[in-house]
This record gives structure tokens, sequence and C-alpha cells, in this order.
């Protein structure tokens, strides 16, 4: 359930769910103040922060409810997949705000399933897909004809799946990775910054 307590496990350096807290202000910040809603990435940011929310909160929930977790796992889906072209992205970010919607319903005990603290493992799912987010964009980039890596989001997408990498095993095996977590997000947000302010794209990681 949502509470005082949740916002504390948010905001708590040693966390699992601060970084995640972190990634959403960086990126809504960097898309709403430096990219632009004009801007055609523009929506994709707001995915992206948006499911670095939805992440950060779930792992911050003593109990959560299982339809937040459900929901977490479908705003996973939704954030790589519409990348790969296969999810139009207007179509994404309306899935994602109803899903968002949905948890914070469950939360409030409007909908009411089961909660328990074991539905954070369902928060590995999530993980698992932004990795292979990072490792299809690689294999994309070197494996296509007349494609680069461009050093800024590659070393976005290395940032973010350490963060994920750090979270799948605290969230599974309570081994303290912070170093990991660290590094990662260190680069997530330079990157971010270089992306957006430095070289004036928006943040769309493909």
């Amino acid at each position: 359930m949502l509470n005082l307590q949740t916002l504390k496990n948010m905001i708590n350096l040693r966390s699992t769910a601060f970084p995640w807290l972190i990634l959403f202000a960086v990126y809504l910040g960097l898309d709403v103040f430096v990219t632009g809603f004009a801007r055609w990435e523009f929506p994709y940011a707001v995915l992206y922060a948006v499911t670095f929310l939805a992440i950060s909160m779930v792992l911050a929930i003593n109990k959560p409810n299982f339809l937040t977790g459900l929901m977490l796992v479908v705003m996973g889906i939704l954030v790589t997949f519409v990348q790969l072209n296969g999810i139009p992205i207007d179509f994404a970010l309306g899935l994602a705000a109803v899903a968002f919607v949905v948890m914070f319903l469950a939360e409030f005990n409007v909908i009411k399933l089961k909660s328990d603290p074991g539905v954070r493992y369902l928060s590995v799912l999530p993980f698992l897909m932004l990795i292979f987010f990072a490792v299809i964009y690689f294999y994309h980039r070197i494996t296509t004809p007349g494609l680069e890596l461009n050093a800024a989001t590659a070393l976005n997408h290395i940032g973010i799946g350490l963060v994920a990498f750090d979270g799948m095993v605290r969230v599974t095996g309570r081994v303290k990775t912070w170093y990991i977590m660290a590094a990662g997000l260190s680069l997530a947000v330079i990157s971010a910054v270089w992306m957006t302010v430095g070289l004036g794209w928006g943040l769309q990681l493909i």
C-alpha cells in the first residue's frame, strides 16, 4: 500500500528503489525542459520516465498488490517493444498511463487483490526487458549496414542495463552491489545529459 513509508523507501539512498526515482526525475526533467513538447522524441522519454517511477514504487512498497506487479510487467514490455516498432508510441503511452492508474487504484485498495512482499519479484521481468532492449540496440547497430554505434546512446543503454542488473540481483539475492548501481546510474545520467544538452537529441534510445 502507498503511504509515507513508501516515499521514505523511495528516497532512501541505500534502497533498490532510489536509483529508479533518480532516473525518473532526470529523464522527465530533460524531456520537458531540454527536448521540449514539440519534438517527436518527447513521448518516448515520458514512457521511460513513467516506467522508471513505477519500478521505484513497486520496489519501495513493503507488500505490493499483485495487480501492481502485473501492471509493472506490462509497462516493462511496452517500454521495450515500442522501440522495436512493434507498438505505436501513442498507443503504448496510453496503455502505460492506464497501467499506472491501475497501480494506484490497487495500492489504495480500490481494486483488492492479494498483497505480498514476493510481488516485488515481478520487477525482475522489467529489469530483464531493459537489459534485453540494450542487447537489441547493440545487435541492431552492429549488424545493420550504414548504422554506427552512438557513444552517448550506447553509454545510456549500458548505464540503465547496469542499474537493472543491480536491481535484479538485489531483489532476488539480497547481494550488495551498490558499486554496480552507482556506476550504472552515473553513466545513465551523464549520457542522458550528453544526448539532450550536449548533442541536441531527444531520449529515443534506438
